[in-house]
């Protein structure tokens, strides 16, 4: 027989290690605004007794409200000494009670938070570490060291982190919903914001690659599609509310300024053809699907990045009629700033009417001046040379006026914008002479189109890809002396003025705002438009929030919803990040974090029984540095595995699974 490697490690055994409880004091105090008469009042503590040696106070637990039944404290006793001695917490086996775990949970931390100011400089072994090793140790084989049941645990601690200081749960017990149907929701939500995917791709997720139950204690068995479709829905109900929950959330825990507001537009495609729908309908993609039925969703965030308001809208709807109905929904859900909040729209949003209407209600704005044709503009002052944020080109800011405008304008030339403008006009003058080829070759060749109708037929759908491009052109026809719907040659010629008039334009645009500023400052809040599309960038790549594969318009708002909440989380998170310097995307966070994992150690004792603990791998370097920034323990909480909560020494056999809560 192969003789066996002996290792020692702690066999964590409790009726070896002695047993916590809550020891009660009565103590006399002077009664409140008198001090000649003494009441009674009880003071309690958590002990802690070892075989051999005196009984010690492990955290002082105060009166402890709440709890003068002796089970609620004999509860909080069991659940104390499981996260004291493991950094888990093992559901009782009669099912643990919500309210007296969030307290232990409470407890713990500031037990830890003590342990962790106390630890010694010295590599020596704390004294009660060395006492638990020398009271139990074990033989066991090193071949027989076996890993079981990984899954990712660092991005859903990070997510799970955000989630409860935006208070979340807080809000939906507040609205009645049950502690099953409101970890149902967050792991929902947790899910979303790390493995976007349909509600059964999720479920799998959840049950096979995600530790995220064990973070909340629920069975992934139960995890199931119809649960996150039905959570899904009720969540979308709730949305309007959350969101407002969440913005003063945001407000109170950054100290928030929402003084400077940025609104846009985008929309979001969908696969089907969604027949009867109110809200899909075909409009103007923006990722040029416009085989797809699309819905517009609009949003407004601070210049933090920071979600203030979302609505959605029809898809075939104009970008200005939605800004008063949205801005209008933001003036009523908190006080507004001392002063006038400002808004930074594109020119998709300018009008007289929405102007007139934001001036009116205590909004300032920045926006880019919509073409008034041959307007002229007179420079005021001189002319300020600036180099783009990343000093790859220059940018000139002029203050201009114009006739019978009281707002300030601020003309841009910007060399790159010009670059740009003009490889794209070059293209589209290049597709639509192509175009005029080839239907001049049809004119011309045996077979071809030359019936007249059908000629400019051609000609009016090549127009209609042209993006204007077209009256740049003059394009003449010449026809059958004999039968005058016959169509014998084509010429044209690029109308000169016309092409000096569209690339002379490029690389130019007018800012018109309310504020009476210099050039740069307004310019430089105008550029916060850029954050929202930071946001929708996320939405759309991170959070994969089209395409919309729902048959249904309930079911299509209740994904767009839980992107929304995802993206809560997301931004929340990035926020922190980037006030601890750490500036990088969504995606490679989760990457970074999914290094982190929860598995199940398994090893052969000398005598043939099995072994098993379930733990969490320490954090990487990148994934530390992630964890201080956000202020989080390196290593979540997490309820026990059944069998390792048991101390297993069972022969080998299937793996362990999760006990279920109450």
């Amino acid at each position: 027989m192969v003789p066996a490697i002996v290792l020692a490690i702690v066999h964590a055994k409790r009726d070896i290690w002695g047993t916590m409880y809550i020891k009660r004091k009565k103590e006399w105090v002077y009664r409140d605004g008198d001090r000649t008469v003494k009441v009674p009042r009880y003071v309690y503590r958590l002990c802690e007794k070892l075989p051999g040696q005196k009984e010690t106070t492990v955290l002082w637990l105060g009166e402890l409200e709440g709890f003068e039944a002796k089970a609620d404290r004999d509860e909080l006793c069991r659940t104390l000494e499981s996260l004291i001695t493991t950094g888990q917490f093992q559901p009782d086996l009669f099912g643990g009670r919500e309210w007296i775990h969030e307290r232990a949970m409470a407890l713990y931390s500031e037990w830890k938070a003590k342990e962790d100011s106390s630890v010694p400089a010295s590599p020596k072994v704390p004294a009660r570490q060395k006492d638990l090793v020398e009271k139990e140790l074990m033989t066991i084989r090193k071949s027989s060291f076996r890993t079981l049941q990984s899954r990712s645990v660092g991005a859903e601690h990070i997510c799970y982190s955000t989630l409860k200081d935006l208070g979340l749960a807080d809000f939906l017990r507040e609205r009645g919903w049950s502690d099953k149907k409101i970890k149902y929701a967050m792991i929902q939500v947790i899910a979303r914001s790390v493995h976007p995917a349909s509600e059964l791709a999720t479920a799998n997720y959840v049950q096979q690659n995600s530790a995220v139950c064990e973070l909340l204690g629920v069975d992934p068995a139960k995890v199931t599609k119809d649960v996150l479709y039905s959570s899904a829905k009720s969540l979308e109900k709730l949305y309007s509310d959350i969101e407002d929950f969440f913005h003063r959330r945001m407000v109170s825990l950054f100290d928030g300024d929402d003084s400077i507001l940025v609104m846009d537009l985008t929309n979001v495609f969908m696969e089907g053809r969604m027949e009867g729908s109110g809200v899909f309908k075909y409009g103007r993609s923006k990722e040029k699907r416009y085989d797809c039925k699309i819905v517009g969703l609009a949003a407004v965030v601070t210049e933090k990045g920071l979600l203030v308001r979302t609505r959605l809208f029809a898809g075939n709807i104009q970008d200005v009629t939605t800004l008063q109905g949205v801005m209008a929904s933001i003036g009523g859900q908190d006080p507004a700033p001392e002063g006038r909040r400002t808004v930074i729209i594109d020119s998709g949003f300018c009008s007289a009417d929405n102007l007139k209407w934001l001036k009116e209600n205590n909004y300032d704005y920045i926006t880019v001046r919509r073409s008034h044709g041959d307007e002229e503009l007179t420079p005021e002052g001189e002319p300020v040379a600036i180099r783009d944020r990343d000093d790859s080109y220059d940018i000139t800011l002029q203050k201009v006026k114009a006739a019978g405008e009281q707002d300030t304008l601020v003309l841009v030339k910007s060399d790159g914008k010009r670059a740009k403008e003009r490889g794209m006009d070059s293209r589209l003058v290049q597709n639509y002479e192509d175009g005029l080829k080839a239907i001049k070759a049809g004119i011309g060749k045996k077979g071809g189109t030359k019936k007249r109708d059908k000629v400019l037929q051609r000609l009016g759908r090549l127009k209609e890809r042209s993006r204007g491009i077209h009256s740049c052109f003059r394009v003449e026809f010449t026809y059958d002396k004999d039968n005058t719907d016959r169509v014998t040659g084509m010429t044209w010629e690029a109308d000169a003025e016309a092409m000096e008039e569209r690339f002379g334009g490029h690389g130019q645009y007018v800012i018109q705002s309310s504020i009476s500023d210099g050039a740069k400052p307004i310019w430089d809040l105008y550029n916060s438009i850029r954050i929202v599309e930071e946001a929708y960038k996320t939405l759309k790549l991170d959070l994969e929030i089209r395409p919309v594969y729902h048959k249904t318009d309930k079911g299509a708002e209740a994904h767009i919803a839980l992107a929304l909440m995802a993206y809560w989380v997301v931004s929340v998170t990035l926020y922190r990040l980037k006030e601890s310097g750490i500036t990088v995307r969504w995606k490679r966070i989760v990457e970074i974090a999914n290094s982190q994992q929860r598995v199940t150690v398994a090893v052969e004792r000398q005598d043939g029984k099995e072994y098993r603990t379930r733990t969490t791998t320490e954090p990487e370097a990148l994934l530390s540095e992630i964890q201080r920034s956000l202020g989080i323990s390196p290593k979540p909480v997490c309820f026990f595995v059944k069998q390792a909560a048991q101390n297993t020494e069972t022969i080998k056999g299937p793996p362990p699974k999760l006990q279920r809560d109450g």
